[in-house]
């Protein structure tokens, strides 16, 4: 079922915030979780009832694991150490085996009748997060921190249908107390209206901006002709707007539903196409996993001690292993190794205190994000050098065919790419909003109308329902 959908905007979500309010309105605090977790079940179900039972294992795995995490004193250290191992080992062979297994086949050599009799071809929705979600739990608790005793608690902060199948990756402490907190059991109007707004701006970057952006990706990138210079150049540009918009289109909608809740989710996006550093686009991009690989990589690797040498390599593996995470292929290690050696060049650059004007490092930054974007779009690496090939081959100059430069996507370029570079983000458009609502400069009678409006529209948009591009993660 997708945020961008009939089933979900017309039939799902009225459902869920009727059964939760209507629970909370009546104090019945524990049904409302209840119901609360039951429909992110149905939710998930909705892709593939086959795959429901491998999460309820995954999280019964990890509730339990949790409880030989939390020493009685120091002499147990070793003991819950064994455990934490044991843990994240068998989160990631799970994760190993549907999403790595068959690439890994293939590396090896395995038969194909071998291979697509052991491993499935359908990759289970939103494994990649559930599972790292899950492992930062367990580090957590290692450290420290109380394990969840109830179990229903535990299953809902993990199922939580907005954030379950491409993020935010929510931290417990971060979404628990807010589960567990019984007045935001109880309907808001201010973070109804906070929250319809998010999820209208994310709603319309997917169906008003990705999606017209998608087929001309799609007919380029499956095409077998050569790159013609322009046509390269303007095919990654394009996909380099379409992921974005896609996935921070996502992240909105899954914000703003959150808020409906009166939850509220971490940022993941903030402009990073404004960067004016791959350092500063890391901190931009998405931030959630950002902060993962940051606090629960990066740092146990060693992090920025013991010298400039030990510090990139652990920025090398910790990007090397982060464009693994994103798929099963070599143009994923290539992404995340290109990204990697930004940051070392960026950290070096800094170093010896060069700089540059600001919109000559945001066009840098910028241009060099899209080399990268190659490898992460192309379904294998040959497809990739024959694109990188084609932006550096200048005596090719002509429209190869691919896209033959159609006026209706300049056109849309050219209403897009200020919206990534000049116009202010959807945080910021909702820091204005409640700014407003707090001084009561928004007329009440007229909002409802408008928004009405607006979601009126889009509607009207979603005659093809597109799933996004992150559910391939």
């Amino acid at each position: 079922m997708l945020f961008n959908s009939y089933q979900f905007l017309l039939v799902f979500l009225p459902i869920s915030l009727l059964c939760y309010f209507t629970l909370g309105h009546f104090k019945k605090y524990q049904l409302a979780k209840i119901s609360l977790f039951a429909v992110s079940i149905v939710f998930y179900s909705y892709w593939n009832i086959y795959h429901l039972p491998l999460l309820l294992i995954s999280v019964t795995m990890n509730y339990l694991i949790g409880f030989k995490l939390y020493p009685d004193n120091v002499e147990a250290k070793n003991y819950t150490r064994r455990w934490l191992f044991l843990g994240c080992l068998l989160n990631l062979l799970l994760l190993g085996y549907y999403k790595y297994g068959a690439f890994l086949s293939h590396v090896f050599g395995i038969n194909a009748e071998i291979e697509k009799k052991i491993f499935s071809p359908i990759l289970p929705l939103g494994i990649s997060f559930f599972t790292f979600q899950q492992i930062a739990y367990l580090v957590d608790v290692y450290k420290g921190q109380k394990p969840e005793t109830n179990f229903l608690n535990y299953a809902t902060f993990i199922t939580f249908f907005e954030h379950l199948v491409s993020g935010p990756l929510v931290l417990y402490n971060q979404l628990m107390p807010q589960l567990n907190d019984n007045l935001r059991k109880q309907i808001s109007a201010r973070n109804v209206s906070i929250g319809l707004i998010t999820f209208l701006v994310g709603l319309g970057k997917k169906v008003l901006l990705a999606d017209s952006l998608g087929p001309s990706v799609n007919r380029a990138f499956a095409s077998e002709h050569s790159w013609g210079f322009l046509d390269s150049w303007f095919i990654v540009l394009c996909y380099s707007m379409q992921l974005y918009f896609d996935f921070s289109g996502y992240s909105d909608m899954a914000i703003g539903l959150s808020r409906v809740f009166n939850i509220k989710l971490p940022e993941n996006f903030n402009s990073p196409y404004k960067s004016e550093s791959i350092i500063e686009f890391w901190r931009r991009w998405h931030m959630s996993l950002s902060e993962f690989l940051r606090k629960y990589l990066y740092i146990p690797l060693g992090g920025n001690k013991y010298g400039t040498f030990n510090r990139y390599k652990n920025l090398l593996l910790t990007m090397l292993l982060g464009g693994i995470w994103h798929g099963a292929g070599w143009q994923f290690l290539i992404w995340g190794f290109l990204h990697g050696i930004y940051l070392i060049v960026n950290n070096a650059w800094r170093k010896f205190g060069f700089f540059l004007p600001r919109c000559i490092s945001i066009t840098v930054t910028f241009l060099s994000v899209m080399i990268a974007w190659v490898f992460f779009r192309a379904k294998s690496c040959d497809v990739a050098i024959n694109v990188l090939h084609g932006m550096v081959d200048f005596s090719s100059f002509r429209a190869s065919g691919l896209i033959y430069l159609k006026l209706d996507v300049l056109l849309k370029l050219f209403f897009i790419l200020p919206i990534a570079f000049v116009f202010p983000n959807t945080n910021q458009l909702t820091q204005i909003f409640e700014r407003n609502l707090n001084a009561r400069n928004l007329n009440d009678k007229y909002l409802p109308i408008l928004l009405g409006g607006f979601a009126y529209l889009l509607l009207l948009c979603l005659n093809d329902t597109i799933e996004f591009l992150y559910f391939e993660f």
